[in-house]
């Protein structure tokens, strides 16, 4: 066994072993390698791996977020002055030389706001965090298992909270707020039941009425095609390359795939209009053929 081995060489040949790895969790596995895991421990060899290699991975990212959050800013005061010189262009009187120099500041404006955006970046969040140290975890159990590594140091690893953000619903006096002053209440909003509604009245003659319909009723986790639904028996089957599923328990029929492996490919949609989806694939025009 060689002791020398870096811990970026072990995380590549981990993560060829994985060959029963969902396609997007081989992705994420990925990134996490190339993004973060890499740069830091991945240098140090298998045999000098400590825990204070992996927070000071961690104490690197929670300094990277404070600089992306400043240039954030600066780019935000880009945004308003582009925006400003915009409102500024379309205020300006008839003169044709006024509206020659206020074209020219927010063409000036608009480049400095291109430039200031190169290299923007998101924060890496405290729920990406826990995310790469389950992936640095995954990595390190098995080579334990493997006799190439004796301490899970990411299971030692204390990270930020990770608080997801709480839904509030588009009240009416929200609704007002937010046109007033452009900020949105919270990062996830709801829609209320009548704007549900409003909303499927707007697009009633919509080619894809089908489609918006059963995206807010059963999420768009659910795609399937018109040669797997089944409407008489209220269920379909998402496609194979779909290992997701809004599957809905409280079906009153179950179908009796529900006991077999199968099942997570199952979407109940006996909840659905009767009429709204099959009236969809009319619309839309799109046949059944078979696919290989």
């Amino acid at each position: 066994m060689r002791r020398d081995t870096t811990i970026g060489d072990d995380l590549r040949q981990w993560l060829k072993r994985k060959k029963r790895l969902a396609r997007t969790t081989h992705q994420a596995y990925k990134e996490h390698i190339d993004l973060y895991l890499q740069p830091q421990p991945g240098h140090i060899k298998r045999r000098d791996l400590k825990l204070r290699h992996i927070e000071a991975m961690y104490d690197a990212i929670e300094r990277e977020n404070a600089e992306r959050l400043i240039h954030q800013a600066k780019v935000a005061e880009l945004e308003e002055a582009r925006d400003a010189a915009y409102r500024a262009g379309v205020q300006a009187s008839g003169k044709k030389e006024e509206r020659r120099v206020t074209r020219r500041v927010y063409l000036d404006a608009n480049a400095a706001l291109r430039e200031g955006r190169k290299g923007k970046r998101k924060i890496t969040s405290a729920a990406t965090m826990h995310r790469i140290n389950a992936t640095l975890s995954s990595f390190l159990g098995s080579g334990i298992k493997r006799g190439e590594y004796s301490t899970n140091w990411a299971a030692l690893v204390e990270l930020p909270a990770a608080k997801r953000a709480k839904p509030l619903v588009r009240t009416p006096e929200r609704v007002e707020e937010w046109k007033r002053t452009g900020e949105k209440p919270g990062p996830v909003m709801v829609w209320a039941p009548e704007q549900t509604g409003a909303f499927l009245d707007f697009v009633s003659d919509d080619r894809l009425y089908a489609l918006w319909h059963t995206f807010i009723f059963l999420g768009y986790g659910s795609p399937f095609s018109w040669v797997k639904t089944r409407f008489e028996s209220t269920h379909a089957f998402s496609p194979d390359h779909c290992s997701r599923s809004c599957a809905c328990f409280a079906s009153p029929r179950r179908h009796p795939d529900w006991i077999s492996r199968r099942f997570k490919r199952l979407v109940g949609i006996h909840d659905l209009d009767g009429a709204a989806v099959p009236a969809g694939r009319s619309r839309t025009g799109q046949a059944a053929p078979a696919r290989g």
